[in-house]
């Protein structure tokens, strides 16, 4: 029954996608007097909203919505089954061929394949087919020059509507398109800037062509100053055409890649700010803007709104393992039981004590069980200050939100694509320096899955025959962050798993730090809690033990539910594990049909205010409207009640002290550091397991990556080869290029290239 209702269902997403496209065409082609059913049309209308503009909602936010509930359905009959050992498939090949220059487009934007230019090309002619029609129907050759430059900047506006429309559609994490196409967020994410740059560019013309056209007209201070309504329901600077300009140019400049990379938190705050300014202030420039930029944004609130929910919990790190000759560090944080991680997925991660604002995303290098595990390696300041407070003996409260793209419970759904490395028998992995964390969680999720299936608790089917790890590092240290399970898989003759590990740099001493909270800083009050003393080490590789959560209270431990004062600006403050972002495919269902509802009862609202004010105050208040309603409805109705209810659960079994109390959050913990049972040791140029003598032995000098992927394809005889690369960009450049020279010989085997390296 199941694959029965597959297919409507897919029909059905597919039909409102096409309507959803199809009206970014449609509207730009016919004026309403001209359509045959304006009768119709008309009789649309429900209050302050005309027929047109509803009309223009069912047509994007009801498309859009009716695609998010049918994808539930999809997602809530499970997978549609197994593709491990995929064969060679030709249209997918065409689809991911390289398209020349690589090497330019290699180092600009990662490389650029035959179906992203598809989705590029779709987006210049969509554009070019307005910009035509623009010049058919707005500009005469008989009119003057100057009436042709007012026409032209008033065309560059509405050229703006389609742009706004698809712009925020690849950044919400819980994304339709991910688990539609299997594309992952990072890949969708490059989409955002590219059509980012392109409407800017277009918002930049049109301010030029009418700042040059008023100044050719000699009306150019008249025009820029006036707050009031001009002609046609257009302000200028204080309906935000002039303000909501800069604001543009602001936020156009803050993302270039020269800032957004050196200046993260700086770029971070500025993306927000700029943005509610340029939203508030476009909508007031035209009050009808706010039916451009809300059907994708919409989308983006319902994932706000389930994010949000998950920010107020509060824990801590409960061990830490500091490396100070490679500047990395491995954080273990307590979960849920609930939470089980599928690789490769990120988490969100706040620490009050450094910046209330700033968060920052991490790979989630394992978890599930009771503890998430991220490796953390120095870059710019936050991570610089974060190994610095890890270096204190106080409890480090952490806010995080995530992971995203994890799976959980049966009763759970996650809008997040099956693991694409069960499509391939032969999978090989190149990994950098830390870039190899995504990896190493994929690896121990096949791992999991190999024990669950010998063990009779899974299905053995979807798992590669051959896993090939490549990695590479400038400090022996940061190998450490391997553990034992996978070095076991590893070393055994003849299994499954390969490792290789080459150092690319001299070998410097290795002075790990194993850290944890001091007893007495347990409980102490939120500025009591900032006051930094020095830790005592250990010189120990490899994480640290932090005990059983169900031990007894040691001296010291306050009883009753463990809270950490100023830790929020929430009101909960309970100490406990992060718990799972996790919903069940109906209240998902309930999330995103509030967002969507909460939005029209605001444009209602809106629009009926509208029609006795200024059309600049009603854009605006339709803005703010529409962003506190979408959002807040569904946070107080659909998600607000669950995490109360696991809130008050948590803080009675905290005073029963029950497991729910969860206090090693913060203890238990002992005096002394106890080595972690699945670390590593560096035994000269080999990594070994405690108490043993054999281990990996770390190559010098780098890899041969053409070499190693011709020899695992020979040696395997595989026709496809999944190959995942993470790293720096020199590193992820190079096997890009490597694939594509490879997939050019012919040589009977392709290469399928997936780039996990997150670009901030």
């Amino acid at each position: 029954m199941p694959v029965l209702l597959r297919l409507p269902l897919r029909a059905g997403v597919a039909a409102c996608i096409l309507c959803f496209i199809a009206w970014l065409f449609f509207q730009g082609t016919v004026t309403w007097q001209n359509l045959p059913l304006t009768a119709g049309v008309a009789r649309l209308a429900v209050a302050g909203l005309d027929g047109p503009t509803v009309l223009a909602l069912i047509c994007t936010w009801g498309a859009l919505l009716l695609a998010v509930l049918l994808t539930l359905a999809l997602r809530a009959l499970g997978p549609s089954g197994s593709a491990s050992g995929a064969a060679f498939s030709p249209v997918r090949a065409l689809l991911a061929w390289q398209l020349p220059p690589r090497a330019l487009f290699a180092s600009w934007c990662g490389g650029l394949n035959l179906a992203e230019a598809f989705g590029v090309g779709g987006w210049l002619g969509l554009n070019l087919w307005w910009l035509l029609l623009g010049l058919h129907s707005g500009i005469q050759p008989g009119d003057p020059w100057d009436a042709r430059l007012n026409a032209a900047a008033k065309l560059l506006g509405q050229m703006t509507a389609p742009n706004l429309m698809l712009l925020f559609l690849p950044i919400p994490h819980t994304n339709v398109l991910t688990w539609l196409t299997g594309v992952s967020r990072n890949r969708l994410i490059r989409f955002h800037r590219w059509m980012g740059h392109g409407t800017l560019w277009i918002v930049l013309l049109h301010a030029v062509l009418y700042y040059v056209y008023w100044g050719v007209t000699h009306t150019f201070w008249v025009n820029f100053k006036d707050w009031g309504e001009a002609a046609g329901g257009v302000n200028n600077l204080a309906g935000g055409g002039g303000l909501a300009f800069f604001c543009g140019l602001a936020l156009w400049g803050t993302s270039l890649s020269v800032v957004r990379r050196r200046l993260y938190e700086f770029f971070f705050r500025c993306h927000i700010t700029c943005f509610i300014g340029f939203f508030l202030l476009s909508c007031a420039h035209y009050s009808g803007a706010w039916l451009y930029f809300t059907p994708s944004l919409l989308l983006y609130a319902a994932d706000l709104a389930l994010r949000g929910s998950q920010m107020n919990n509060i824990t801590t790190v409960s061990a830490a393992a500091i490396d100070e000759g490679s500047s990395t560090a491995t954080l273990l944080i307590r979960a849920d039981k609930a939470l089980q991680h599928r690789p490769p997925s990120e988490v969100w991660l706040l620490v009050p004590a450094l910046s209330r604002w700033q968060w920052h995303p991490f790979s989630l290098a394992s978890g599930g069980g009771a503890t998430l595990k991220c490796h953390v390696k120095q870059y710019g300041r936050f991570t610089g200050a974060l190994l610095r407070a890890l270096c204190r003996r106080q409890p480090l409260a952490v806010r995080l939100s995530g992971p995203m793209g994890s799976e959980v419970t049966a009763s759970g759904c996650q809008l997040s694509p099956p693991p694409s490395w069960r499509r391939y028998d032969t999978v090989v992995m190149v990994a950098g320096g830390v870039g190899v964390t995504a990896m190493l969680g994929m690896l121990r999720c096949m791992l999991a899955a190999r024990q669950a299936a010998e063990a009779g608790r899974g299905p053995p089917e979807g798992l590669p025959s051959k896993a090939v790890c490549i990695w590479t590092a400038r400090q022996a240290g940061q190998f450490l962050t391997l553990d034992s399970s996978l070095l076991a898989a590893a070393s055994a003759k003849h299994g499954w798993l390969s490792l290789r590990l080459h150092l690319t740099a001299g070998r410097q001493q290795h002075n790990p730090r194993a850290v944890l909270p001091s007893p007495s800083d347990i409980g102490r009050h939120a500025s009591d809690s900032r006051r930094t003393t020095e830790s005592s080490t250990s010189r120990t590789a490899g994480l640290v033990s932090v005990g059983d959560g169900n031990a007894p209270p040691l001296p010291g431990m306050p009883a009753g539910p463990v809270r950490m004062t100023g830790a929020s600006p929430y009101f909960w403050s309970l100490l406990r594990p992060t718990q799972p972002l996790a919903f069940s495919a109906l209240q998902l269902a309930a999330v995103f049909v509030l967002t969507f509802f909460g939005a029209f009862c605001a444009a209602l609202v809106g629009t009926s205010y509208m029609q006795q004010a200024p059309a600049w105050q009603g854009g605006m208040l339709i803005c703010v409207l529409i962003s506190a309603v979408a959002t807040g409805l569904p946070t107080f109705f659909a998600i607000f009640p669950l995490h109360q209810a696991r809130y008050m659960r948590a803080v009675e079994g905290s005073k029963q002290g029950g497991p729910a109390a969860e206090q090693a959050c913060v203890v238990p913990y002992e005096d002394q550091v106890l080595l972690h049972s699945e670390a590593c040791v560096l035994a000269g140029n080999t990594i070994v397991l405690p108490n043993a003598t054999s281990g990996i032995r770390i190559r010098e000098g780098r890899a041969d990556i053409p070499a190693l992927l011709c020899s695992v394809a020979a040696k395997t005889g595989s026709s496809l080869v999944g190959v995942y690369a993470g790293g720096p960009a020199g590193l992820m450049q190079s096997v890009h290029l490597t694939v594509c020279s490879l997939n050019g010989e012919g040589s009977g085997t392709h290469y399928e290239l997936h780039n996990e390296s997150v670009e901030l």
